[in-house]
């Protein structure tokens, strides 16, 4: 117990396996592995506008290797070597570059975690008031009501229960 529960400088405690800049390592993981996927993609959908041949490479090294595993994906990218591939429609013959493929992901993934944690918190700020205000108006109760079979919060509150007596004859 004492191993997962990590106390600060001051003596005092620290939440539990929280690295002291305070955010949890399993979370920057998971976000990391999430931000490769969606700068893969991103890079996967300029290359297939601009470099058709070099896209197929990559689609066909994404689909042998999944981008969800975030920095071992990198990893084998940037130690795959380089490819030749002929484009026997024009002759020419496209260099496909994984290390350069690599550092234009991390370059998005980079970008994409600036963008996402700049606006973040009033983001979550926003969906966390929302959704009180939703938990809010779904049991409240507007008062008033005179139909006994209304959700008005007379009826549900008891207000109008049979006396006792009157509803045993």
């Amino acid at each position: 117990m004492a191993a997962l529960h990590k106390g600060n400088r001051d003596g005092g405690d620290s939440d539990a396996g929280q690295p002291e800049h305070g955010f949890d390592q399993d979370t920057a993981s998971v976000v990391l592995r999430l931000l490769t996927v969606r700068a893969t993609q991103r890079v996967l959908n300029q290359l297939m506008e601009f470099d058709l041949l070099v896209a197929q490479w990559l689609n066909n090294y994404v689909a042998e290797n999944p981008p969800s595993e975030g920095n071992k994906f990198l990893l084998k990218l940037l130690s795959h070597p380089g490819k030749a591939i002929p484009n026997h429609a024009t002759a020419q013959v496209h260099i496909v570059d994984p290390r350069g493929l690599a550092h234009r992901i991390l370059e998005v993934r980079t970008d994409m975690a600036n963008s996402v944690m700049s606006g973040f918190p009033a983001f979550v700020s926003l969906e966390n008031t929302s959704l009180m205000r939703s938990h809010l108006e779904s049991t409240s109760y507007t008062c008033g009501s005179s139909d006994k079979t209304a959700k008005g919060s007379m009826y549900r509150r008891g207000y109008n229960r049979p006396r006792s007596g009157e509803g045993q004859r």
